[in-house]
């Protein structure tokens, strides 16, 4: 009853109205009753999505995968927005770097999106980005919040058996 009464009441005419509405005590009171009946256990965890950027062509297939998991994919190509960083961070790879672990560490977990046969044998394999991300994920956080996909796990059809998807012999795998 208070959700639907404060839902009844989140439709403002002006910014008058709104402003009428932040300061007045009953609204506020029924926000913070709502917020006390939310139950912050069960929301879905943010998943930061790891990958190559040479395979970034693949984020909608990972973003469907995390959504059908129970998971919301936060992506720092996706969020930050690789290119506006640059300019707003003038050129400083190390800024765009920081911003990138800063998102990364306000997710609850961490995973790691590869190329078949990369799963978690071979370190080697995984790109510089992806190392680092590890890096200052496992100096941080529980290595049981890491998880590594392939891309036949995400749907990607280029990668799954039995596939004949490829447009040309050379995108054969």
């Amino acid at each position: 009853m208070i959700k639907q009464k404060l839902l009844e009441n989140m439709v403002f005419e002006s910014l008058e109205d709104f402003e009428n509405a932040i300061s007045d005590k009953n609204h506020l009171e029924n926000l913070k009753q709502v917020l006390k009946e939310t139950d912050t256990k069960s929301f879905r965890p943010l998943v930061y999505t790891s990958l190559d950027g040479d395979d970034y062509k693949y984020v909608d297939f990972i973003r469907k995968f995390v959504y059908e998991k129970g998971g919301i994919p936060v992506n720092p190509i996706e969020t930050l927005n690789y290119y506006l960083s640059t300019i707003a961070h003038k050129g400083s790879k190390k800024e765009i770097i920081r911003d990138c672990f800063k998102l990364m560490l306000s997710c609850d977990e961490i995973w790691v999106f590869t190329k078949p046969g990369n799963k978690c044998t071979s370190m080697e394999l995984l790109a510089e980005g992806i190392l680092a991300e590890l890096y200052v994920w496992l100096s941080t956080k529980s290595a049981a919040s890491v998880a590594f996909y392939n891309w036949a796990d995400v749907g990607v059809p280029k990668y799954l058996p039995q596939s004949d998807w490829s447009l040309t012999r050379k995108e054969k795998v």
